[in-house]
């Protein structure tokens, strides 16, 4: 399971010759927003390469950024919903035999006997649940979800490469914010 992402900066005592503590913590708490913001982007990107879930989704209810503070230098990518991903956040289809749904990139499944239906305002895929073997008649109906975010963060190939790439982010971004910092000063 992931766990938290740590990068050691080398060379701290050099900045804290040249910058005081206010503008150093300025530099510090840009550099960390700057490269979470980068992280979440990167992250939409490498999850919609493998699955087809809809980039707006990701983006706007998937990841929630803390931001870091000058009293708080750590900024926390948080991604929510852990049990599933309501299937009509990925390309679905209504056809006469079911659902056709695309959850991994290239990969279309044929659900058979569900709907898409509107419930509390939203559309969502349905199937009718199971008794003694046969399908009930009209109710129950269970709602149907892909996979949620942790199957995505989990995936190793996912994980490996958002760490990778948050440790260059935040190289680039502390380089950028020092040389903005130096260029204030004059």
């Amino acid at each position: 399971m992931p766990e938290y992402l740590k990068i050691k900066f080398e060379g701290l005592e050099e900045l804290r010759r040249v910058f005081n503590k206010k503008e150093l913590n300025t530099i510090m708490v840009r550099t960390l927003n700057d490269a979470a913001k980068q992280t979440k982007s990167f992250l939409v990107k490498k999850i919609r390469e493998r699955y087809a879930i809809k980039a707006s989704y990701l983006r706007e209810r998937a990841f929630s950024i803390k931001k870091a503070t000058p009293s708080r230098l750590y900024a926390v990518l948080v991604a929510k919903g852990g049990k599933g991903v309501s299937l009509i956040h990925y390309p679905v289809r209504q056809t006469k035999k079911g659902v056709s749904a695309q959850v991994l990139r290239g990969r279309r499944v044929l659900i058979p006997h569900a709907f898409i239906q509107n419930a509390g305002g939203r559309p969502h895929v349905f199937i009718r649940k199971m008794a003694g073997g046969r399908r009930v008649g009209r109710y129950p109906v269970q709602r149907l979800l892909g996979p949620g975010m942790t199957t995505f963060i989990q995936h190793p190939e996912i994980w490996n490469a958002a760490h990778k790439k948050a440790e260059e982010f935040m190289i680039k971004n502390l380089g950028r914010r020092i040389d903005w910092m130096l260029a204030k000063m004059r």
